[in-house]
């Protein structure tokens, strides 16, 4: 018989290639903060927003020119600082009453540094001599300190700086200021000083009105007890003209 064939060997099918993974995105980097979007008294450092050098406290709510230490989130000052973030410097210290912001919480750090820019112009104060010490509410109260400089005595620039704001001189028109204070060699706050278009148009409006309704009054009062006496005047003819009337007739019939 005729050799049987050899079987023909199946064909080994070709390796399928491992699928190629996708790359990996690159992280995208957090944005780093500017000044203002950082919080009133934070710096951007890196990725975050971290207290100021010249400031203490968790919430950075001290001076730290004024404050000693820290304790319980209340600020211990220094001798010669007051305050509740010791940021009260007896002479060397002006508060500006300001509608810059509706509030605190609107007040970012490029605000306190223009605050500060505008304050040592007006006061030909150094800028780096030159801090906001605190921020309150009332639209918002700017709390400025002059720290000691060879240009002079800090007293000296705050008398400048009230001088530019209650003048209102355009170096100084960008803090829309309505009010300033100054304070005593012991950090009392002295009577507030309105400025023109603030707080003073206000209470003249309020003297006005209030005299206005005033004289109203006065007038209404005139006229009411004017006509009472018309109207127990012409009751009392009317009286006495039936009486006569009466009398009359009594008369007649006697």
């Amino acid at each position: 018989p005729a050799p049987t064939p050899a079987p023909t060997p199946a064909p080994t099918p070709a390796p399928t290639p491992a699928p190629t993974p996708a790359p990996t995105p690159a992280p995208t980097p957090a944005p780093t903060p500017s000044p203002a979007s950082c919080k009133a008294f934070e710096v951007p450092v890196g990725n975050e927003c971290v207290c100021a050098s010249d400031r203490m406290g968790e919430s950075c709510q001290c001076l730290g020119e004024g404050t000693e230490s820290v304790s319980n989130s209340v600020c211990q000052c220094k001798t010669g600082f007051t305050g509740d973030a010791c940021e009260v410097h007896g002479t060397a210290t002006i508060s500006i009453t300001s509608s810059l912001r509706g509030s605190i919480a609107d007040v970012t750090e490029q605000d306190i540094l223009d605050v500060r820019t505008t304050a040592a112009q007006g006061a030909s104060w150094p800028l780096s001599n030159t801090v906001v010490g605190s921020i309150a509410p009332g639209s918002v109260v700017f709390t400025i300190v002059f720290l000691p400089s060879t240009t002079g005595v800090p007293a000296e620039a705050v008398n400048r700086l009230v001088s530019a704001l209650t003048a209102q001189s355009p170096s100084v028109s960008s803090l829309l200021a309505t009010a300033v204070n100054t304070y005593t060699s012991n950090g009392e706050s002295e009577p507030p000083i309105y400025i023109g278009g603030g707080m003073l148009a206000s209470y003249w409006w309020a003297f006005l009105v209030g005299g206005v309704a005033v004289v109203l009054l006065v007038l209404v009062a005139f006229v009411v007890v004017r006509r009472k006496r018309r109207t127990r005047a012409a009751s009392h003819m009317h009286r006495l003209e039936v009486d006569d009337e009466t009398n009359a007739a009594r008369y007649e019939n006697l």
